[in-house]
């Protein structure tokens, strides 16, 4: 009787002849070729796939800032689930001025944020780079920004009606709760970005200046972000943490209810002014507020309120039901498909230049595989979708 290893171990297959043996052996090693053969085209069909050139249809540019530019896409000739799946998708030069490192940041962080379902935080779809640019494949919001509905409402005394305030506010503390649960902070809370989606939720965007940190005063030292809404201890103090954004969630609110921020200097010497040392310009004791906006524009970060159950049982959130809105916050929806309705109310004025957006034409993206992108390795993510 013969095995395989010339042993009788359990895992041994026995026979009765040196033939049979003989005849197994050949049928065994030309089936584990075949197979090492198949692996082996469909990597190859897998490295064709991702280096095949990937093309989107720009729609219209939807922002624009030092870090690059933001337009609204649909993807075409891929030949799955995602033709005609529409986009946000950001553009990064890596000759912009702007550290490449800090596109591969974002990248990094939007992958854990849409690994781990943060609620109400945008979703990541795919990244990929070329020679020249990083391109990141975010969720497409159909009604723009918040600021731009703030400058757009007119309901009388306030910005936005008293219940959608509300919702909006509870909606981006899930989604600020649910970053520092994960080491994240924003630095970069305004209204602008925070997006609305097609079922008028707030949703958190840009976090090309977010960073890891889980200290709630302290642990942070650079200045960054937009001046008029920083944080004082931000611009006063040798480090801060995530109560920054604490902060940030005080100044939406108040600028959803009165129209403008809290601090308006005519120069950036006086709005430093004005929040490093002096009261907003409009009072944050109104009855609609509940108290909330003292507690959380305090200047002090020592002393702002910055723990989200004790947030939540604030009168101003009386009548959210908590349980339902996180439902809501961690649904996956999958990227609309197609021509869609949407409000055309993206750009602001400061968008506009000289330089028309290329609307109409298409993007072609060559783009490389992380083993061949050198300087960048690890960038490139389909995990998402069928791309």
């Amino acid at each position: 009787r013969l095995t395989l290893d010339n042993s009788f171990s359990r895992n041994s297959i026995l026979f009765d002849d040196e033939v049979t043996c003989v005849r197994f052996l050949d049928a065994f090693r030309s089936r584990k070729a075949r197979g090492q053969e198949a692996r082996r085209r469909r990597e190859e069909a897998q490295r064709g796939r991702e280096e095949a050139p990937v093309s989107f249809k720009i729609e219209k540019l939807l922002g624009k800032g030092a870090g690059g530019k933001v337009f609204k896409v649909i993807r075409e000739n891929t030949g799955g689930n995602c033709d005609g799946c529409n986009y946000a998708m950001k553009s990064i030069s890596k000759t912009s001025g702007m550290p490449a490192e800090l596109a591969v940041i974002e990248r990094k962080l939007l992958e854990e944020i849409t690994r781990k379902g943060v609620p109400f935080v945008v979703r990541m779809h795919f990244a990929y780079q070329d020679g020249s640019n990083f391109y990141i494949g975010l969720d497409y919001l159909t009604k723009g920004d918040l600021g731009r509905q703030i400058d757009l409402a007119d309901d009388g005394r306030t910005a936005l009606p008293p219940a959608q305030i509300k919702k909006y506010a509870a909606q981006i503390v899930l989604a600020i709760e649910g970053l520092h649960k994960i080491g994240i902070v924003h630095r970069d809370m305004k209204s602008e970005n925070i997006g609305i989606d097609a079922r008028d939720n707030a949703i958190l965007l840009d976090f090309g200046h977010s960073t890891r940190g889980s200290a709630v005063t302290s642990g942070l030292k650079t200045r960054c972000c937009t001046q008029y809404a920083m944080a004082p201890e931000v611009l006063t103090q040798s480090t801060y943490g995530q109560a920054v954004d604490w902060w940030g969630l005080g100044y939406i609110i108040y600028e959803m209810h009165y129209k403008e921020g809290p601090f308006l200097g005519p120069s950036e010497p006086d709005y430093i002014e004005q929040i490093t040392h002096e009261p907003p310009s409009r009072s944050i004791v109104d009855p609609f507020f509940g108290g909330l906006l003292i507690q959380l524009l305090k200047k002090n970060p020592e002393e702002r309120l910055t723990n989200p159950e004790v947030i939540k049982k604030t009168d101003f959130f009386s009548e959210i039901g908590w349980s339902k809105l996180l439902v809501e916050g961690t649904k996956v929806h999958h990227p609309p498909v197609g021509v869609i309705y949407d409000e055309d109310i993206f750009l602001k004025p400061r968008y506009v230049n000289n330089k028309k957006p290329p609307v109409g034409e298409t993007i072609t993206i060559k783009y490389q595989s992380d083993d061949r992108a050198d300087d960048f390795p690890d960038f490139n993510f389909t995990g998402y979708d069928d791309l």
